[in-house]
């Protein structure tokens, strides 16, 4: 969007589309008037006040570090207003899907061959809602028909950039034991098993959005297909990746404590950032189910500005906030998400001032406490949930 004065009396707050021309209000507002939003609601929105408000000669142009920024329930009580103030806005789909593209009541008679082979049997879900289970990755007319969903719904909605072919939401488990999906996978010991010590079947996923990819390029392509480096999905496979595909890396940058977790990550991220041009992060950065509260606002700096600087252009995570406890943890992110180059230190010092006034200082040293305690934690304390629900 841009925020500029024409002549002597006029303000133009503008984005190409009606979201941008949204953001343009709240960010004039943020930047020259001081408005913040901390928090949800009235409890988390600060106006300075001011006798008069005016603003000399402007010519700003802003796009944001992150082409796509959401949140899963920061704050769903509020409609997502929170996070529209605060310059969030997704644009990239790329969830579990698969178990919506391959529909098993509306499937499973017609074309068996396209779920997984289990113990030698085609196995078809009982269930239309459940996640264990994937269709056969190497069946290729499943493929095409995959890349047919994915093209009616852009024909249904040809403003979406993207649509997902996420795996289900699970591991090992369920994964077609056919001969022809088992023959896609490494033959070399060293990439049999994932960063995490799973099965690798990175070779046998991305064969099929490789597929699925080609096909819908034919009608759309300027269009993506999302979807999740996940569990047994997390490398790069062995060959090529579409560059119509954009995978969301899952880990917890909040155990970057660890300096192997982080090491770790990091090969990921370089990894994917060679193969495709578009690549999501995918966080976790739960409130919510941890006892304590849990800070993390330096590797939050430290991981936006890794990503971004090595090419990651997209984000999302998991919070589910407890904005009483948490306090600045998801608003420095957001900010960081819109500019990367900020110190995430300043943001808090930011947040403290605005929302406590004279309790600044005080509530400074309490957030300053919770991060300490965070990042002191052993290494080897900091696997994926270490402490939820504990």
């Amino acid at each position: 969007f841009v925020m500029a004065t024409v002549g002597e009396n006029d303000l133009v707050l503008s984005g190409r589309y009606p979201h941008g021309t949204e953001f343009a209000v709240y960010r004039f507002l943020q930047k020259y008037g001081g408005v913040r939003w901390y928090l949800p609601m009235e409890l988390g929105e600060v106006v300075p006040p001011r006798a008069g408000f005016c603003v000399g000669k402007l010519a700003d142009r802003e796009e944001p570090s992150f082409h796509s920024r959401q949140w899963s329930s920061a704050a769903r009580f509020d409609r997502g207003e929170w996070e529209r103030h605060n310059l969030c806005r997704a644009r990239y789909s790329f969830h579990h899907n698969l178990l919506r593209v391959f529909v098993p009541s509306k499937l499973g008679d017609s074309h068996p061959e396209w779920f997984p082979e289990i113990d030698g049997k085609r196995r078809v879900p009982k269930g239309d809602g459940a996640h264990n289970w994937q269709p056969c990755l190497a069946n290729a007319e499943a493929a095409r028909y995959a890349a047919r969903v994915a093209r009616e719904s852009f024909e249904k909605n040809p403003t979406a950039s993207s649509f997902s072919l996420g795996m289900n939401d699970t591991a090992a488990g369920g994964f077609c034991e056919c001969a022809a999906c088992r023959a896609l996978d490494p033959t070399d010991p060293a990439e049999s098993k994932t960063p995490r010590g799973m099965p690798n079947y990175s070779n046998r996923f991305y064969t099929f959005m490789n597929r699925a990819a080609a096909e819908l390029s034919k009608t759309h392509p300027d269009k993506y297909l999302g979807c999740l480096a996940y569990h047994v999905t997390e490398p790069p496979p062995t060959f090529d990746v579409s560059p119509r595909v954009i995978p969301y890396l899952t880990a917890g940058r909040a155990n970057w404590t660890d300096p192997a977790i982080r090491e770790g990550d990091q090969r990921l991220i370089r990894g994917w950032c060679k193969k495709v041009p578009v690549v999501g992060i995918y966080d976790y950065y739960y409130g919510a189910g941890f006892i304590s509260p849990r800070i993390f606002t330096g590797l939050t700096e430290e991981s936006l500005q890794f990503a971004h600087r090595t090419g990651v252009r997209a984000f999302y995570a998991e919070i589910y906030s407890t904005w009483s406890l948490d306090g600045p943890k998801a608003w420095v992110a957001s900010q960081m998400l819109w500019d990367v180059d900020q110190s995430a230190a300043d943001l808090v010092d930011d947040f403290c001032s605005g929302l406590f006034g004279k309790a600044a200082p005080p509530m400074r040293q309490y957030f300053d406490f919770l991060e300490q305690t965070w990042m002191s934690r052993p290494s080897g304390s900091t696997v994926m949930w270490a402490g939820f629900f504990d």
